[in-house]
This record gives C-alpha cells, sequence and structure tokens, in this order.
C-alpha cells in the first residue's frame, strides 16, 4: 500500500466546468472525439467515456470516475441558525487530478512507452457473462470477491532458490 500524501491540487481556484474543457482539449488533442460525462450530483458521482481505437483501428470504450474528494466548508444551517462544518465535495480538485492523469496516459501511449490496452486496461468497457456492461477492472474485482481468481503472489522469502541466481549478472569492472 501506497503511503498518502497531502491530495493534490486541494487549493485549485479551477472551476470544475474549465477542467472539463481542458479534458475535452486533451482528449481532442490525441484524436479522441467520442466523448460523454456523467454527473450525478446527489450521489456525489461523476464519470468520463470516451471512445479510441487501437492499432488496429478497434474501438475501445474507456471509463474514468474521478475520486469524489472532500473539503470542510461552513455552511449555514436555517434550523439551528448557526454555521456548521461539513464534509463538501471538492469538484475542482477531483477534475484537476483527472487531467493530469489522463494527460499522463495520453502520453505514455502517443510516445510508444505503452500500448492503448496496457494503459487503459483496467478501465476499458466489456460485457460480462449475463451480458451488462463493466470495466476490466470491475469484472475482476467480482471474480476475486467470488473467490473465481486469486490475485496474489508468494512472499519473497519463498521464492525459489533458482530465481535469485538468475536475478544477478556477473561483470567485470575495467578501467578504460
Amino acid at each position: 500500500m501506497l503511503k498518502k500524501t497531502k491530495p493534490p491540487y486541494s487549493g485549485t481556484e479551477v472551476t470544475p466546468e474549465k477542467s472539463k474543457y481542458e479534458i475535452e482539449g486533451l482528449l481532442r488533442k490525441y484524436g479522441i472525439d467520442g466523448v460523454s460525462w456523467t454527473e450525478i450530483w446527489s450521489e456525489n458521482r461523476a464519470q468520463l467515456q470516451f471512445l479510441l481505437q487501437d492499432e488496429r483501428k478497434r474501438p475501445i470504450l474507456v471509463r474514468l470516475q474521478p475520486p469524489p474528494f472532500a473539503t470542510k466548508r461552513k455552511t449555514w444551517d436555517a434550523a439551528t441558525g448557526r454555521y456548521q462544518q461539513v464534509d463538501a465535495p471538492n469538484w475542482a480538485q477531483s477534475y484537476r487530478l483527472l487531467k493530469a492523469y489522463l494527460k499522463a496516459k495520453l502520453e505514455s501511449v502517443a510516445y510508444g512507452l505503452r500500448d492503448i490496452e496496457e494503459e487503459f486496461l483496467s478501465d476499458i468497457v466489456v460485457h460480462d457473462e449475463e451480458g451488462r456492461e463493466t470495466t476490466v477492472k470491475e469484472m475482476i474485482d467480482r471474480q476475486v470477491e467470488a473467490g473465481k481468481l486469486r490475485l496474489s503472489l508468494p512472499p519473497p522469502s519463498e521464492a525459489p532458490p533458482s530465481a535469485a541466481k538468475r536475478a544477478s549478472v556477473d561483470a567485470d569492472y575495467r578501467s578504460v
């Protein structure tokens, strides 16, 4: 597990609408034009879907959901006649993080570090056994929860002794 640090973009003054506009521009820059946003504020949920093509011109639908960051804010409570501190969604922060994340992924594909399937695998939309639309990650999570799939590796101490030998390289150091 990674150590948590201060969430990025918490002090941003860029509106969520401007970030969405910039995200759409970023997608167009890389040739992606099938873009769809779904925002359900009452459920504190947002979702971005876009359609791209792999090198063989096959369509790939990707679904991303920015994390719903919360910020302590003061709000007026008419019932008590006082201000109260509440956890309110910080969509400005969520969308800035989504933009940075998406930019890094698109650049890694565009410049040959990874291919589309590798970079977006967990977020690719597929149909499960029952025909429901889901992402690869959601499908794998259900398999793990049902006990049909195990995602674990043996601890390093249990690695076969031959693996340690293969990992080392004999080399001579020579000064020129």
